[in-house]
């Protein structure tokens, strides 16, 4: 009787948790059921939130957290902008604003690049400066600086395409010295090649990006500047000193980097390559000349 009594215990408490796991699966299943199709005003259940409604502060609210009680905040001071706005169409329409095209795409009206610089564009580089030669000049230093931030390190310093990066590239940059660069009959030798290739890359017939644009750093008043400053390297290439003035060559001599000669290693040092050979207690002194100058004193050691 007791081993019967214990048997079906044993059964009941095998069956209590399946029973009840039973039990719920057919509950859950007619809780779904009854909902499919039903309509309802009220929020969805969400079973799993994800945030969905997070605490936020909404735009143009007020909120009594800050001292002001503006929900949005001000830019911090030193901020700089990025950008001009989130509008797709902005910068189309930025651009249908810059009328002059010379200046702005480096176009005439028939949209061929133009053989100059446009005069507006150095009274935008300069336009405080006293007179058109001052504007130049200006712009020939602007030019300088922002070529050697960002052309010399392909271009090289020289505009002979021979810079620390070029020279590793699968294909060397231009030679601002070759003749299609300098010759404004064709294409490639007008101001206007040069700053729209500054301003937006160049492309080969491949596709290929030969250069990449730099319109995102350099603006039109500065590509100019390059554009200038890179006559500037094809001219010095041609100019001697015989076709400049004495103040010319002054200032030209004040700018050059002194020149640094390394003296010739002594006799008989390691570096010289020859054993040491002591001098002669009678060895005459060396000969001058009739004013008294040694004869070696002007060669280079």
């Amino acid at each position: 009787m007791t081993t019967m009594t214990n048997t079906r215990s044993r059964a009941i408490r095998v069956a209590k948790p399946g029973a009840i796991a039973l039990g719920m699966g057919l509950g859950s299943v007619l809780v779904l059921g009854g909902c499919r199709g039903e309509r309802s005003e009220e929020p969805p259940r969400q079973i799993f939130p994800d945030m969905d409604d997070s605490p936020k502060w909404k735009p143009q609210s007020g909120s009594d957290f800050f001292v002001d009680g503006r929900i949005m905040r001000p830019n911090v001071a030193g901020t700089v902008a990025w950008g001009r706005s989130t509008d797709p169409n902005d910068p189309r329409r930025a651009a249908m604003l810059k009328e002059d095209d010379a200046f702005y795409h480096g176009t005439d009206g028939a949209g061929a690049p133009v053989a100059y610089i446009p005069a507006g564009a150095f009274e935008a580089i300069a336009p405080g400066a006293a007179d058109s030669q001052a504007a130049i000049t200006a712009a020939i230093t602007r030019g300088r600086q922002r070529f050697d931030i960002y052309c010399s390190a392909c271009h090289g310093y020289q505009g002979n395409g021979k810079g620390e990066v070029g020279v590793r590239w699968s294909s060397l940059p231009a030679n601002f010295h070759d003749e299609k660069f300098k010759d404004r009959s064709v294409e490639t030798g007008t101001d206007g090649h040069i700053f729209q290739v500054i301003r937006n890359g160049l492309i080969d017939q491949t596709g290929a990006v030969k250069m990449p644009p730099y319109g995102h750093a350099v603006n039109e008043a500065d590509a100019w500047a390059i554009v200038a400053y890179v006559r500037t390297l094809q001219a010095s290439w041609t100019i001697s000193l015989e076709g400049m003035s004495q103040e010319q060559r002054s200032e030209l001599e004040r700018s050059r980097p002194p020149e640094v000669i390394p003296a010739a290693p002594a006799a008989g040092s390691p570096s010289s390559g020859a054993p040491a050979t002591p001098s002669p207690a009678s060895a005459p002194p060396a000969s001058t000349t009739p004013a008294g100058t040694p004869a070696n004193a002007g060669e280079r050691q």
